[in-house]
């Protein structure tokens, strides 16, 4: 025989065992799955009726909070008047203290209190301590007002 028949041959019972190979291995896998498909179905079957149950488990007490905490509300005493009143907006400061106090940074109206009346200083007290209660502030007029 010469190499290049050798070499056909080789090549045939490779291709040959390629063939074989495949052919046994799609079976295989078609019988797998023709033995096991019944328990995939079982299974599945099983995890859905699983799933529905857990969800009418959770909607089922779901509804019970809710129709206690309905209970709750509605059985609960009414609530009194309270006996601390809300401050007036009299005495809230609506304006600002002094003009564009608003766009002024800490340092920019600390800056500013040694230019400033007693009466602005304090107006300017009032505002921070119920609007903006800016620490540094509160602190640097504390200062200016007791030096």
């Amino acid at each position: 025989m010469n190499p290049d028949d050798k070499a056909k041959e080789v090549l045939r019972n490779v291709i040959g065992a390629s063939i074989t190979a495949a052919q046994s291995a799609t079976q295989a896998a078609q019988d797998f799955v023709a033995d096991k498909s019944p328990q995939i179905r079982q299974q599945s079957r099983n995890a859905k009726m699983i799933g529905q149950m857990v969800v009418r488990m959770g909607a089922s007490k779901a509804e019970e909070i809710v129709g206690r905490t309905r209970r709750r509300i509605e059985t609960a005493a009414p609530a009194t008047e309270s006996p601390i009143k809300p401050q007036t907006t009299e005495s809230i400061p609506v304006a600002e203290p002094i003009s564009n106090y608003s766009v002024l940074s800490a340092p920019q109206v600390i800056a500013l209190l040694p230019t400033l009346s007693r009466d602005e200083i304090a107006s300017i007290q009032t505002y921070e301590k119920i609007n903006r209660n800016r620490r540094t502030v509160l602190a640097a007029i504390t200062a200016h007002l007791e030096g």
